[in-house]
């Protein structure tokens, strides 16, 4: 054969967080604690990522100090819902599926902000004059 049986699969990350086990919540034992510590983190970086990507409202509205429109609404709400939409779902499935959302998460954080720099260089050279 090509590819050897490994025989098992380890399903530990890091020997610290069985990704295939799921938290039960009316038994909590220590045991879970990465796992949970897990999915608050995964829903404090979908957090941070969605707060990174609203616009501000200073420089996209100047002369408005208030600009209520349907998309501002719906990205406020996303704010708070969707990390707590993950914190819900990454309790009722298995490990593997938080530490999906993390690792994607912070990649792309780390591209988002990266491409936020170069677009801020950019608009400050063109706002120069020559």
């Amino acid at each position: 054969p090509f590819i050897a049986n490994p025989g098992q699969i380890n399903q530990f990350f890091l020997g610290i967080i069985n990704l295939s086990s799921v938290v039960n919540l009316g038994h909590l034992t220590i045991s879970v604690l990465p796992q949970i510590i897990l999915v608050v983190l995964t829903a404090l970086a979908q957090y941070f990522q969605t707060k990174m990507l609203m616009p501000n409202k200073t420089a996209t509205y100047p002369n408005k100090k208030s600009h209520s429109d349907i998309s501002e609404m719906m990205s406020k709400q996303m704010l708070y819902f969707g990390p707590l939409l993950t914190l819900f779902i990454g309790i009722k499935f298995p490990a593997g599926l938080s530490l999906y959302w993390l690792v994607s998460t912070v990649f792309a954080i780390i591209q988002q902000s990266s491409l936020l720099k170069k677009d801020k260089k950019l608009f400050k050279k063109d706002k120069q004059p020559g």
